[in-house]
């Protein structure tokens, strides 16, 4: 599904076109409405493209005719490429506009342009609201992902004991960096005597993951743990590991438990992945949209679950088999 969908990406517009079912939604008496969709990148998580099914079905369930706009930078570090993706959407002049911020702080420039445009605004990837009011759009679907970061620290320090050494791999100085690793961190050094012996930032790029592990692995070929914090990251981890034939010896850990990473854990490759159930942040913007067009106020934010996947059994039990199902039972 991902690679035909990436294909789909070759051209700068996806246009679909969906009619609501006899009998439900709002009469549209002026045609589908248009909404502008932006995310970061469709490399280095599926979890963008999640978040989309999860909306379109549920734009479907309303019975809301829509016209959809996909578009994202090439890399998921040009932040002003995004901007400029946004810029393009209000100068369309879609009706409205979601976001998935490449920079959760640099978004706030695309939110006000949009508001200033007239245009409602939705986030996804994150549950919690700009601080400044100004700055905010009207939901935010998402994660809070400092209770991630608590979730994988717990687990770590079960795992190894609480001792031990690891290695943290961060993405880019924001949010994501600073609330998925830096309470980790935090909450390792508070709670464990467990050593961080290594920090790197990787970007979100498996490639340089890669060169990451490659670094510690000579270093520190003593740490007992890799947690890079997403998915492409702990893929190009894994892969540096998995070169050096010590996938049993060293257990790398991720976050998002994205379709990829559940293939690798049911496999008994990579030994974990903070979960969580991107089909409903799509859903809840689709509610949110729902609710404009009824002339109602949506909820500020929606927080989806997070909880730690390290076996078959623990997806078995999490992930509703329409989403994934483990290799062992297809």
């Amino acid at each position: 599904m991902l690679k035909n969908f990436k294909a789909i990406l070759l051209v700068s517009v996806v246009t679909v076109f969906l009619f609501g079912v006899s009998g439900l939604g709002l009469a549209q008496e002026h045609g589908p409405i248009s909404i502008g969709y932006t995310c970061p990148s469709f490399d280095i998580s599926d979890v963008y493209e999640q978040y989309m099914i999860g909306m379109e079905e549920r734009l479907q369930e309303l019975g809301i005719e829509y016209d959809l706009r996909v578009s994202s930078p090439a890399r998921e570090t040009y932040h002003h490429e995004q901007l400029r993706i946004i810029e393009d959407y209000l100068i369309l002049g879609v009706d409205y506009l979601v976001i998935g911020p490449t920079d959760f702080e640099i978004s706030a420039r695309g939110i006000r342009a949009a508001r200033e445009a007239g245009v409602p605004t939705l986030v996804v990837n994150y549950a919690d609201p700009h601080e400044n009011p100004e700055d905010r759009a009207l939901h935010y679907a998402g994660y809070q992902h400092y209770d991630g970061a608590k979730v994988a620290a717990e687990w770590v320090a079960d795992y190894l004991g609480g001792q031990g050494k690891i290695a943290l791999i961060y993405g880019i100085p924001g949010a994501v960096t600073e609330q998925r690793g830096y309470v980790f961190k935090e909450i390792i050094e508070e709670t464990t005597d467990i050593e961080i012996v290594y920090e790197h930032y990787a970007n979100f790029s498996r490639e340089e993951a890669y060169e990451a592990t490659t670094a510690i692995l000579r270093a520190h070929p003593d740490v007992d743990l890799i947690h890079p914090i997403s998915t492409s990251m702990a893929m190009g981890a894994l892969a540096a590991i998995r070169e050096e034939g010590l996938v049993e010896e060293i257990p790398v850990i991720g976050w998002g438990g994205t379709i990829e990473e559940m293939d690798s854990i049911a496999i008994g490759e990579l030994r974990g992945s903070v979960g969580r159930l991107p089909r409903d942040v799509g859903a809840s913007v689709a509610d949110a949209v729902w609710d404009l067009m009824n002339d109602r106020e949506p909820p500020l934010s929606f927080a989806g679950p997070l909880f730690m996947l390290d076996s078959v059994e623990s997806i078995r039990e999490y992930m509703p088999e329409d989403y994934y199902v483990p290799p062992q039972d297809r």
